[in-house]
């Protein structure tokens, strides 16, 4: 009797225990759901609501427009954003996940992502690394999620 007493003792402390998650787990637990979804550069939709019309493409400056991240193509510590630039062109873009020395998310030495919520809204900011300066560039939420349409296939 005391054997059993014993084995169920055993197993309720055994199941009870949580396995201890790493940094970078705990700031992909932090980050999912806040980076989900599609995101439109603020700048250039305050532009687009003044003067009712699409912004003219600049091209002396390149810079991320619109974001579509995917939280379900989290690999790892790294993620894969695709991006859109005022060019007109896109790209994918792997982000990997970094705790310290403040949490963001990090791909190469060119940019960084990081979030803020504020007034229950949730605001990116992409720093990007530009010559001798680094430029913040502030990204609101416009899709939960990217649509899928009929009849195209993802390869």
């Amino acid at each position: 009797m005391k054997r059993i007493i014993y084995f169920i003792v055993a197993a309720t402390v055994i199941t009870s225990c949580k396995r201890k998650l790493s940094p970078t787990e705990n700031l992909i637990d932090k980050f999912k759901p806040m980076i989900q979804g599609v995101w439109n550069n603020k700048e250039e939709m305050e532009e687009m609501a003044r003067s009712k019309r699409v912004p003219e493409r600049d091209t002396t400056q390149h810079y991320v427009s619109v974001m579509n991240i995917e939280t379900e193509k989290i690999n790892g510590d790294s993620i894969t954003i695709g991006v859109g630039f005022n060019s007109g062109e896109g790209a994918d873009l792997v982000f990997k996940f970094q705790a310290a020395p403040r949490p963001a998310l990090v791909c190469g030495d060119r940019y960084e992502l990081r979030y803020n919520v504020r007034n229950q809204d949730t605001v990116l900011y992409l720093y990007s690394k530009e010559r001798d300066s680094i430029k913040a560039t502030e990204f609101v939420k416009i899709l939960q999620k990217f649509p899928r349409f009929d009849g195209v296939r993802d390869n």
